[in-house]
């Protein structure tokens, strides 16, 4: 075998410095293209590469941002319109419950007032009078809640003035008497709730109080009937049967409150 030439310390390190000096020489020659342009070096493309993912995280949080914006939003308006809904039919229920006790206690105050008979009719037809009960009573304008209400809630607060001064009426038990004044005074009650339920606020308010003068004007001249007369049995027979005439007008309109709640 022959023997291996030794490479001695001096001659590596010459070899190392040419080789090195070729590998500089290839690496700058890759740096550069074939028209002589610089092309990025492995640095450069990690710095652009660092650079575009950065942009494209700031523009997946600026849209997941404005994705969790508009689901917020979205969710608020669906919780939103839910309580409208739901407030609604809470309220609808209210007016239908209402109206219900206000015509169950109309039946009961008139079936009332039927008990009491402090003459025969037929013996006052000459003391009979015409109280001008306003027309508009049976047929508000353009049939509107706030008018109905209004007519409804004045009639019933004179009816159950009247009898609240004049308690102890001849031919009348006393236990009807406080019967038809409660159930008087529950009415007054439901209205006011009703009243306060109503969100229809398109009657004028000149109208209605128009109203509410004649129905006063009307039992004004009740009274004053009744003064003339002396209060006597005959006096209160009629008047019993105006009173009637009154709920028998009560009865229309809350049906029509019925009806428009039930088919607005």
């Amino acid at each position: 075998m022959g023997k291996v030439e030794e490479m001695s310390p001096e001659h590596y390190d010459q070899g190392t410095k040419k080789s090195g000096c070729k590998l500089g020489e290839m690496t700058a020659l890759e740096n550069k293209t074939n028209n002589g342009k610089h092309l990025p070096g492995h640095s450069e493309m990690h710095e652009k590469a660092n650079l575009h993912w950065s942009w494209s995280s700031t523009e997946s949080a600026e849209r997941q941002a404005t994705y969790l914006t508009f689901t917020m939003i979205n969710k608020h308006f669906r919780e939103s319109v839910l309580v409208l809904l739901t407030s609604s039919t809470i309220l609808s229920l209210e007016l239908k419950l209402v109206l219900f006790q206000q015509k169950r206690v109309n039946r009961e105050s008139s079936e009332l007032l039927k008990k009491w008979q402090p003459s025969s009719i037929l013996q006052c037809l000459p003391h009979r009078k015409d109280f001008l009960l306003p027309q508009e009573a049976g047929n508000p304008h353009q049939d509107e809640k706030g008018y109905a209400l209004t007519i409804l809630h004045e009639m019933l607060q004179q009816i159950f003035s009247l009898f609240q001064a004049n308690t102890s009426l001849e031919g009348w038990k006393e236990s009807h008497m406080e019967k038809f004044l409660i159930e008087l005074h529950q009415q007054l009650e439901y209205l006011e709730t009703l009243m306060g339920l109503q969100t229809d606020q398109k009657s004028s308010t000149v109208g209605r109080e128009k109203l509410r003068l004649q129905v006063k004007m009307y039992f004004r001249r009740i009274r004053d009937y009744l003064e003339n007369q002396e209060h006597s049995s005959c006096a209160w027979t009629i008047v019993q049967v105006e009173v009637n005439r009154c709920l028998l007008f009560v009865f229309p309109l809350t049906g029509k409150l019925s009806q428009q709640e039930i088919d607005p």
